[in-house]
Parts: structure tokens; C-alpha cells; sequence
């Protein structure tokens, strides 16, 4: 399961965590800032998981059920189904073994207190990144003709996944959901724009036409305003 603040859950959206943990410390984090550690419950996760997980072994939420020591459970309390054991796993070495990791060659039970990355759910919408340059507006329509809408990156969350989106292709600026109307920056659900470390300078209060549109600069990581007639590949929301 996927990162944080959306009615929406998707398939998938986690991301690494930069940083190493015990298990315990690892779900911790994740609880406090995004939403629990990972859950993998098919083939297609495990597959996107293990495209960001590079060579790292790293934690999911999958534990050793301490009702039926025989049973792996997550750690949102779902039973685990999908499983993709390495050899010879679990075998609970020693009896202490009840986190799992994901290894080269496939799960592993592993000792709790073991310092790993890990891998953190969200409940953010996955997105899509559409290279067929447009005009904002022609941009927004896409968006809502064939996925759901342009991106409106109002956490730290979003931001990151959309930067990940836009620096695995060409180009420098991306159309996101932000424009200029009625006299405030607002994202195209209708939020406004309230965190100021989404743009790399304050954006303008006022404007002149057509520069009343933000898109995300891989070079600043962060919103920009451009023409509104500027042809840009963009973010789209994929449901």
C-alpha cells in the first residue's frame, strides 16, 4: 500500500527512508511521519518496491504473528496473503526472528534490533508524468480527459514523489495544478498555496497575464511561475 493526507489510498507509493532503523525505530518513523511501514500484497508492489530499493536490504511491515508464531502479519493488522520468502525462509533462526526484510534473493526473517532501511505507506495518489508538451490549460484538460487531474503537490510528500516522476526524464519544468485566480495562488482542487518552501522565491501577489501558472523545476525542486502558453510536459494524478 502507498503516502499521506489524501482521501484516495493507491496501490503503491512508497519510498525509501534515507535513513536506518531497528524495526521497532522504523515503524515508528513511518507512523509519525507518512502512514505505517509498507505493506506488499502482490507481484506488480514487490516489482515497484524492489526498482527503488536498489541493493539495500530493507525493513517492511510484515511480522511474525505472536499469536500463531507460524504466521506472518503487517503491521496495519491485514493477514499477510503475498509472500515471496527467499530459501529455505522463515526459519526463525536462534527463535528471535520476527521482522522481515527484503533481501537480493527474497524475503528474510531477521532480529527486530538489525539496523536496515525501510520502506514507509502513504496515502498519496499515484501520478503520471505525460511527455506531450501543452499549454497549461490544454494541460489540465489532458489531465482530466484520460486521468484524474493535474497534481496540486500540497505536502513535502507529494513534492518528492512528483520530483522522483520528473528527474527520470527530459526536461527542466513540469505544469503542476497551481495557478493564479481570484487574487491567490490556489491549486486546482481548490486548496491554496500555504506553504512558502514550495516555491524557491515568494510567488508574485499579483501577477501580470500570462505569467499566472506554477510548474515544478527539477533544478530548484520546487513551484515556479511561468507563461500559462508555455508548452510543458506535466503531472497527472492517475485516478
Amino acid at each position: 500500500m502507498i503516502y499521506l493526507g489524501l482521501a484516495t489510498l493507491v496501490s503503491l507509493s512508497s519510498l525509501r527512508e534515507q535513513v536506518t532503523g531497528a524495526s521497532q525505530i522504523a515503524q515508528t518513523y513511518c507512523r509519525t511521519y507518512y502512514r505505517d511501514l509498507s505493506t506488499i500484497k502482490s507481484g506488480k508492489e514487490l516489482d515497484q518496491i524492489n526498482k527503488i530499493r536498489g541493493y539495500d536490504f530493507t525493513w517492511i511491515g510484515l511480522y511474525r504473528d505472536p499469536q500463531h508464531p507460524s504466521k506472518f502479519i503487517w503491521s496495519d493488522g491485514d493477514t499477510s496473503h503475498f509472500q515471496a520468502w527467499g530459501h529455505d525462509q522463515p526459519n526463525n533462526h536462534y527463535g528471535i526472528q520476527n521482522c522481515v526484510r527484503i533481501e537480493d534473493f527474497g524475503w528474510n526473517d531477521k532480529e527486530c534490533f538489525d539496523q536496515n532501511y525501510f520502506f514507509c505507506s502513504t496515502n498519496v495518489q499515484e501520478m503520471v508524468l505525460v511527455e506531450n508538451p501543452m499549454t497549461w490549460e490544454e494541460a489540465l484538460q489532458y489531465c482530466r480527459n484520460h486521468y484524474h487531474d493535474l497534481v496540486s503537490l500540497a505536502s513535502e510528500t507529494e513534492l518528492t514523489l512528483a520530483l522522483q516522476k520528473a528527474r527520470n526524464v527530459q526536461g527542466t519544468h513540469f505544469w503542476t495544478g497551481l495557478r493564479f485566480l481570484d487574487d491567490s495562488w490556489l491549486w486546482v482542487d481548490g486548496e491554496p498555496l500555504t506553504n512558502g518552501s514550495w516555491s524557491a522565491d515568494p510567488l508574485p501577489k499579483c501577477p501580470a497575464e500570462p505569467f499566472r501558472c506554477g510548474a515544478l523545476s527539477t533544478s530548484t525542486g520546487s513551484q515556479e511561475v511561468r507563461s500559462c502558453e508555455e508548452q510543458l510536459s506535466y503531472i497527472c494524478y492517475a485516478e
